[in-house]
């Protein structure tokens, strides 16, 4: 067993049980101390627990001979599909989220993302970095089809993808080639992006008449519901939940484009769509889709899916149905009053011009309120303020779950409709990172995945051509305060889960992130360290006068290394801790920046959320503010008009409703309600 390691490709022999498995190759990904045996990526995708003495190591291949046999091709014409079919191959993405350089180069500039089950084109050729790492060139067509784009914001001419990143722990990346069998067919394939036309000279804007969308004919009343069938061509369904997410794909980690609230009636196929795990998933039809407003990526199939059941992730029943015909709706799609109003308005006068650069707009990327699920046994207080010094609510205990919408650098989240604090992680040198709440289902969209030791403002890059738009308000339809250029610092105090990040100074919002995924904005880390740090070795010089006396000049080389040594592994741990030497010694800015590139891709892409709570005391007050005994006050220990406003406050904290959880606060505030006591009603009774 000693030459066997991560990393390593090994063909199982000598199995007995599962015979089937000897011959089949595969990659060990980690040893498993308990079970004391290695876990094993096999090629079909699976993952095996194996003895060591059931393994054996295949021979490395000589990298350097494949890399001179894979000269860079020429520069092929751009057409939508590769025609040769001897001249390209296909493989399919069976990871969440995977980038396409434009060079076979991890720290490469990224032109396009593919994401899990989609098909990509490739060139019949291997191409090897300079590790000897396996990487894939798309086809010309495949980088239309992508949209891939360079950094200039042109066409990609080139694109390339890791196909096995073991190495840094990802496992498979790239299944494939793939038999003809399961190529795609042409017709299938999605029609390329069409260069947008030159704009109109001007000419005077008539306003259209307003739309109405007509209704769906209502069922027939006469039939008995019960003797009635659900419908062939489509089914109904009742939310069930107070909040469930609408994929782009039937898996839990797909891009989440919509929110269904609790009794809200969706139309829904005949024909439920499995996973990769056997669970059903609810296919959205064309209208519902389009009432919802589905937030659509460009290159995305305008396809949507709510999962049936969650109790295979904790959440119980998600949708009750299908519905028979006399709970369906009289008029499903039909415009409220309200939205009619406003479309007859907006169509009386002329929009305004868009923007030259719809990507400085940003978008929202992710659910702006995010389910979190408290992991840490003893449960976690929620407190006033973003402080565990605050006068402390209430306490939720382990396994319930809190809706936020807001969180510090620090790790403090609000909770929705300003109902007070919790610690959703926190950082300190004695036990590093430790995690008291995770997210539900999904992973939200942070534009800095780092947490500091204690409240503090974050700077941030702008790094999108020319300018990025500051908004009044987290919303692409907010009002325009004004704009940052290009490499400006601007600084932000909170962010929000959807890509959104607050300014300080009541400035506005800024986006991190625009809706097809690239860049805006870019977290700096650990720049006060580097101004103490400068002033510092100053004030020494000065001290010295002109003695020679080193100020850590001599630990560049080293600290240097143990950077280069880091961005090699996959701990962002101790690429954290390898940025942060390098800040304070003061390396060059371009390495530490491609570094902190490269932290940020390890947080948030290839790390699944694995809470890992430490032995380290609860963050709650001192013992004397959260002595035994304390319960918070309920609804019923007031009277009049106060106790009917707070209990109508906790009813709609339990439906979740966030209309109603807004209408019922300001209905207490009004009734003289204090907001320490709206904050105990909510977060006793919300999640």
């Amino acid at each position: 067993m000693g030459d066997l390691g991560p990393g390593c490709n090994v063909t199982v022999r000598g199995l007995k049980a599962n015979a089937e498995l000897n011959g089949q190759c595969g990659t060990i990904l980690i040893w498993d101390e308990n079970k004391k045996r290695w876990l094993i990526q096999m090629d079909d995708g699976s993952k095996k627990l194996l003895r060591g003495c059931n393994l054996e190591a295949i021979a490395a291949v000589n990298m350097a001979e494949a890399m001179r046999e894979a000269p860079p091709p020429p520069t092929p014409e751009f057409s939508p599909v590769s025609f040769e079919m001897e001249q390209f191959q296909w493989f399919e993405v069976v990871k969440t989220m995977v980038f396409v350089k434009q060079d076979p180069d991890k720290d490469s500039y990224t032109v396009g993302i593919a994401r899990l089950g989609q098909k990509i084109e490739v060139y019949n050729r291997r191409v090897f970095d300079s590790g000897g790492h396996w990487w894939v060139e798309l086809t010309a067509g495949q980088l239309l089809r992508s949209n891939c784009k360079d950094s200039d914001g042109d066409p990609a001419r080139r694109g390339y993808t890791l196909t096995d990143a073991t190495h840094l722990r990802l496992g498979l990346l790239m299944r494939g080639p793939l038999d003809k069998s399961e190529w795609p067919n042409p017709e299938e394939l999605p029609e390329p992006p069409k260069p947008a036309p030159p704009p109109p000279a001007p000419a005077p804007v008539q306003p259209p008449p307003p739309v109405r969308q007509e209704p769906s004919p209502a069922p027939p009343g006469d039939e008995d519901p019960e003797v009635n069938d659900f419908g062939d061509e489509f089914h109904w369904f009742e939310v069930a939940k107070s909040m469930v997410f609408v994929k782009c794909a039937p898996h839990k980690d797909s891009k989440t484009v919509a929110i269904a609230q609790k009794g809200d009636l969706v139309q829904v196929l005949p024909e439920p769509v499995p996973d990769d795990e056997g669970h059903d998933w609810l296919e959205l039809t064309g209208p519902q889709i389009n009432h919802m407003s589905c937030d659509f990526e460009n290159g995305l199939d305008k396809v949507a899916f709510l999962l049936r059941d969650g109790n295979h992730l904790g959440l119980g029943a998600l949708m009750n149905g299908p519905l028979p015909r006399s709970r369906w709706p009289a008029q499903p799609f039909a415009p409220a009053e309200d939205d009619e109003a406003e479309a007859t308005e907006q169509a009386a006068e002329p929009e305004p011009p868009q923007p030259e650069d719809s990507l400085a707009e940003g978008g929202q990327t992710g659910a702006a309120v995010q389910t979190l699920e408290v992991v840490w046994k003893a449960g976690i207080p929620v407190h006033m303020e973003a402080s565990a010094d605050s006068e402390e609510l209430a306490r939720i205990p382990c396994g319930e779950r809190v809706d936020v919408e807001e969180e510090d650098w620090a790790g403090w989240a609000r909770i929705v409709c300003d109902a007070g604090w919790v610690r959703r992680c926190a950082r300190s040198q004695k036990d590093g990172l430790v995690t008291y709440m995770r997210p539900v289902v999904t992973l939200p969209y942070l534009a800095c995945m780092e947490v500091s030791e204690r409240p503090t403002r974050r700077p941030f890059e702008v790094v999108h051509q020319p300018y990025v738009y500051i908004r009044a308000e987290p919303s692409t339809s907010a009002e325009v305060k004004g704009s940052a250029m290009c490499h400006k610092i601007i600084w932000a105090e909170s962010q929000r889960y959807d890509g959104w990040v607050r300014l300080t100074d009541s400035q506005g919002w800024a986006p991190s992130v625009s809706r097809s995924g690239e860049k805006l904005l870019h977290a700096l880390l650990f720049t006060e360290l580097t101004e103490w740090c400068e002033k510092s070795r100053v004030a020494g010089r000065h001290w010295a006068h002109g003695n020679p006396v080193s100020f850590g000049e001599d630990l560049a080389p080293e600290i240097q290394g143990k950077l280069r040594d880091a961005r090699e592994g996959d701990d962002p741990e101790v690429l954290l801790d390898a940025i942060k030497r390098a800040r304070a010694i003061g390396l060059p800015s371009e390495d530490i920046t491609s570094a902190e590139y490269q932290l940020e891709e390890l947080r948030r892409l290839w790390r699944e959320p694995t809470p890992k709570p430490k032995p380290t005391p609860e963050p709650t007050a001192s013992p004397a503010k959260a002595a035994p005994g304390r319960r918070p006050r309920q609804a019923e220990e007031f009277s009049g008009a106060v106790a009917d406003a707070l209990r109508d406050l906790a009813a709609a904290a339990a439906s979740g409703d966030p209309s109603a959880i807004r209408s019922a606060t300001a209905l207490a505030k009004a009734a003289g309600a204090s907001r320490k006591d709206i904050a105990r009603v909510f977060a006793l009774n919300s999640g």
